[in-house]
C-alpha cells in the first residue's frame, strides 16, 4: 500500500508550508460553520481544501515553488509585525519606542528622563527627542 502510494506521489509537489497553512485555514472555516451552517462558508472551506489538494497532486514543482515562496514572504512580514509588538510589550519598562521626524523609522530609547540629541542609524538626521 505505501509503495503504491509513494509511486504514485513520485515527481508531485506534495506538502509545504503553505498547504498547511490551507489545511489550517479549512479546519478554522469547518469550526465556524459548526455555529454558522452558512452555504458560503461551506463553498469556501472546500475550495480551499480542492486548492491544497490540487497543489499537492500537482506536478509543475517551479510554480509551487514560486507560491510557496510568495507566501512565505508576506507570512514573514506578519510573524516580524508580530515579533516586534511582542518586543515592545516586553521592553515598555526599560525602552521609548518613536518615529524618525525625517524617514519615519522605528527607533528605541533607553528610558532616561530629560532631552537627548540622537541621530538616525537609516537615514542619517539628527533631533532631539524629550523623555
Amino acid at each position: 500500500m505505501f509503495a503504491k502510494l509513494r509511486q504514485f506521489m513520485q515527481g508531485r509537489y506534495g506538502s509545504d508550508q503553505l498547504n498547511t497553512a490551507l489545511v489550517i485555514t479549512v479546519l478554522v472555516l469547518s469550526i465556524i460553520n459548526m455555529f454558522a451552517h452558512s452555504p458560503v462558508v461551506f463553498a469556501l472551506e472546500v475550495a480551499v481544501m480542492l486548492w491544497a489538494v490540487y497543489r499537492m497532486l500537482s506536478r509543475k514543482i517551479q510554480t509551487r515553488l514560486r507560491e510557496n515562496k510568495a507566501f512565505l514572504s508576506g507570512w514573514n512580514k506578519v510573524k516580524q509585525f508580530f515579533a516586534r509588538i511582542k518586543n515592545r510589550i516586553k521592553d515598555r519598562k526599560t525602552h521609548v519606542y518613536m518615529k524618525c521626524p525625517e524617514c519615519k523609522a522605528q527607533l528605541r530609547f533607553k528610558r532616561v528622563k530629560g532631552e537627548h540629541g540622537v541621530r538616525c542609524p537609516k537615514c542619517g538626521a539628527q533631533f532631539n527627542v524629550k523623555i
